[in-house]
């Protein structure tokens, strides 16, 4: 997002915006956030002309310290459920970097098996149940970006938007179960990778935007739900 020099222009975000020290955007007409984007002053004084949209204003400083990701390590059994049930109108963004690259390795799902709500890594392969298609392979510690889309495509890239792999026509079944993070519904295979951020949309409204933070009171390590600013922690013992 460049809104540097610019005057008396609108401006509308297309990204998250997270300050990192005090911003006048004054002189940039209207500043439109729109739904889905989320601007944190972190503790930090933003001044502006006029601001609109559906977006969100936040400030997390006072309670928790952003973090770049969390990381589910191999061998435990760390798992978030997310408390929403995927279907058919279900849309969701996954920005990861892969850890280790074994069999069996459940990123989220609403269960484990055919179609069911799953992303998982098979080795190299990085698939989805539903059908159970590859959708393209992937290098251990490397920054993916996958996206869900209801109009049933699964798409993989790499953090500089180099395209990995992508398929239609995908599943997309309603479920009966919550979707969970790091593991396959209730099945005991756990993912092993670094989460950056995750959103969920039903039927085009976000619902979820999860972000990795440091609970300030209590030192707890979990993702930060930015449209209900509710706290999601880790649900198993290690």
């Amino acid at each position: 997002l460049a809104i540097s020099g610019m005057m008396m222009a609108d401006v509308m975000l297309d990204a998250d915006i997270n300050l990192t020290a005090d911003a006048d955007w004054s002189g940039r007409g209207t500043i439109t956030v729109p739904a889905g984007i989320v601007v944190n002053l972190n503790g930090h004084r933003l001044v502006v002309d006029n601001i609109t949209g559906d977006g969100r204003i936040i400030d997390t400083a006072a309670t928790y310290d952003l973090l770049d990701g969390i990381t589910s390590t191999e061998g435990g059994n760390q798992w978030i459920n997310t408390g929403v049930i995927p279907g058919t109108t279900t849309a969701i963004t996954l920005d990861f970097t892969s850890g280790p690259i074994v069999d069996n390795l459940s990123y989220f799902g609403s269960g484990f098996g055919a179609s069911v709500f799953l992303l998982v890594g098979q080795g190299v392969h990085l698939r989805w149940y539903g059908k159970g298609n590859t959708i393209g392979d992937i290098e251990g510690g490397v920054r993916y970006v996958t996206t869900v889309t209801t109009d049933k495509q699964v798409k993989v890239v790499k953090a500089d938007g180099t395209l990995v792999g992508s398929q239609t026509e995908m599943e997309l079944n309603n479920q009966k179960n919550n979707l969970h993070l790091f593991r396959g519904g209730s099945s005991t295979f756990y993912g092993v990778y670094t989460l950056h951020q995750l959103k969920i949309w039903q039927n085009n409204v976000p619902v979820r935007d999860f972000v990795p933070v440091r609970r300030r009171a209590t030192g707890d390590v979990g993702l930060l739900d930015r449209v209900n600013m509710v706290f999601y922690a880790n649900q198993s013992s290690t």
